[in-house]
């Protein structure tokens, strides 16, 4: 059973089938007997854990993006650099990342990037569960009027994709701001809401 210390920060909870996630300061933990004892799946800050309705599970542990198809397979997605490694390896950044899986397509998986300072340094798109990655948003800044953490990304972030709309991503920084794809693809559409 896990110490009182290991959650003393539980940061996300998801279920995937009857198994219950937990992603704590100290790893994602996972639980078959509803939360009765626990075991470490990934070691590691994990700040988010999602659930596609065919129970992939994705999660953020370490800056880093985990995928797979159950606890035992947790495939890592991410490179060892801030940027974007071909179309395979999502980058590493500094600070955090935040993660959505659309509720229309199980497929397509967004993560939107935070530096240490709590600065956007891009969301990026899969439309295949994780095999490969495109920009979604690149790194643009307040002087390009698209700031969208503003510097203060580690603390006040979170996306969502749009129930009824894969190709919509709702960003939550110091503003409301909406990502759209554009019909004929290429970099999505950033438009403020408030």
């Amino acid at each position: 059973a896990p110490t009182s210390s290991e959650w003393l920060y539980i940061n996300d909870l998801a279920f995937a089938g009857n198994l219950l996630l937990a992603a704590t300061n100290e790893g994602l933990m996972c639980s078959n007997d509803k939360g009765h004892n626990w075991t470490t799946v990934i070691e590691g800050k994990a700040v988010s854990d999602e659930v596609a309705k065919d129970n992939t599970i994705v999660a953020a542990v370490e800056n880093q993006v985990y995928i797979g198809k159950d606890v035992n397979h947790m495939i890592c997605h991410s490179g060892t650099t801030n940027t974007l490694q071909g179309d395979s390896l999502l980058p590493q950044p500094a600070g955090m990342v935040d993660i959505a899986i659309a509720p229309s397509n199980e497929n397509v998986i967004y993560v939107s990037c935070i530096d240490a300072n709590g600065n956007h340094t891009g969301v990026f798109v899969s439309e295949n569960k994780g095999e490969t990655w495109a920009t979604a948003f690149p790194t643009v800044t307040a002087s390009q009027g698209h700031a969208l953490y503003n510097g203060h990304g580690t603390y006040n972030h979170g996306i969502v994709v749009d129930p009824n709309n894969e190709g919509v991503l709702y960003v939550l920084g110091d503003y409301l701001w909406m990502l759209e794809k554009p019909v004929n693809g290429g970099l999505y559409l950033a438009t403020q809401i408030n």
